[in-house]
């Protein structure tokens, strides 16, 4: 695992793996795929993968403990997982609860999560037999945490359907929605991934995928009118 690190106008090169984890006699994940990395607001850093049997692996190093330097947690064995498979998706909550989210092999959601007061315990759950969801196709599944503490985990259906696993605030549980009972009639909509969002600072919610010809759509909520609408990237583009 190779850490390349920004300082003033130099790239400097760290591997985590050899130099960091091996050097301390700890167990060092070969992780396999994709990696999701991120940084909590207290200053740990952390990546998530999978290693060759689809069990969550951390990777993370805390800045409050740096003498602690870095450290693996086998995330799938501490919350009794199933295995996932293709890549993960990190996301971060205010109240400081850490979220791995991923597709079992047959397309599940499932989420391990952390929150202070589990200390050295994780959870997990699966959303899509909680909450009596649909599976998504390997590939198509991201994740987003609006301003206003939403949690989303939205992916494609096996009948080309976007459809979002969503929380807030004051929900006593998640909800399963279906993109298209919140678009305009004839407005195109995503039916292939990979999604990818972009919550941008004005509030507005932009999700980018594939339509059915494989054109690259926007399907995109105002904070301003509270809608939800979609088109095509190139609608009103230059082309060339």
């Amino acid at each position: 695992m190779i850490a390349y690190v920004e300082s003033g106008d130099t790239f400097t090169f760290l591997n985590i793996s050899q130099d960091q984890i091996r050097e301390e006699d700890k167990t060092v994940p070969a992780l396999t795929g994709t990696l999701a990395a991120g940084e909590t607001e207290w200053g740990t850093v952390m990546i998530a993968g999978l290693d060759a049997d689809g069990m969550a692996w951390s990777l993370w190093f805390s800045q409050q403990d740096a003498e602690g330097g870095w450290q693996a947690s086998p995330l799938g064995r501490i919350a009794d997982a199933s295995a996932f498979a293709g890549s993960l998706s990190i996301y971060f909550t205010d109240w400081r609860g850490i979220n791995v989210a991923g597709l079992t092999e047959t397309g599940e959601s499932q989420v391990i999560w952390w929150v202070p007061s589990f200390k050295g315990n994780w959870e997990v759950t699966n959303l899509t037999t909680r909450f009596d969801g649909p599976s998504f196709i390997q590939g198509s599944m991201t994740t987003y945490v609006t301003p206003w503490d939403a949690l989303t985990v939205v992916g494609i259906t096996e009948d080309s359907t976007m459809v979002a696993y969503w929380w807030v605030p004051g929900f006593d549980e998640w909800r399963v929605s279906d993109f298209s009972q919140f678009l305009p009639p004839r407005h195109p909509k995503v039916t292939d991934g990979p999604i990818q969002v972009d919550v941008r600072d004005n509030n507005d919610i932009w999700i980018f995928g594939r339509g059915a010809e494989g054109e690259m759509l926007r399907v995109f909520w105002s904070s301003t009118n509270d809608r939800w609408t979609s088109r095509s990237v190139l609608d009103g583009a230059e082309q060339f």
